[in-house]
């Protein structure tokens, strides 16, 4: 089942964002929080949608932010850090380690492996920090 998105921190709010544990993710539009956590449609294909991974303000330490469709199983990969739009499906990762002490974001691409209902989890060396499931929605090609 798709989750609800949460009140998104400071300069966030008042819109709601998806939240793993320490991390936000925000694709969602300008959405109320309690609105289902479906990335906002629009011309974006399945590999390569443009996605913000937020740490909280009031989190430390390192995290992995990993995800999977819930059909299928296949994973969610990810192009941050040095990897661009050209070269999103050579150099994705199926975990993101983000530095949520640095409190900044990270601008990239998830990849995803088609429309439906992904599991994203945010964990570090001590087990699973949190979880949400976000819906990518079917895009007309």
């Amino acid at each position: 089942m798709v989750s609800s998105l949460q009140l998104g921190p400071e300069g966030f709010a008042p819109y709601g964002l998806a939240r793993a544990g320490p991390v936000w993710i925000s694709a969602f539009g300008r959405v109320d929080p309690g609105t289902p956590a479906v990335l906002a449609a629009g011309d974006a294909p399945y590999d390569g949608w443009k996605v913000v991974v937020h740490p909280d303000p009031n989190s430390g330490g390192t995290v992995n932010l990993s995800g999977t469709q819930c059909s299928s199983g296949k994973a969610v990969r990810f192009c941050y850090g040095g990897c661009d739009w050209n070269s999103r499906l050579q150099l994705s990762v199926t975990k993101l380690s983000v530095d949520v002490s640095t409190h900044l974001d990270y601008t990239g691409y998830m990849v995803f492996p088609g429309p439906g209902l992904m599991r994203m989890i945010a964990s570090d060396s001590h087990g699973t920090l949190g979880t949400v499931v976000i819906e990518v929605p079917q895009v007309s090609s």
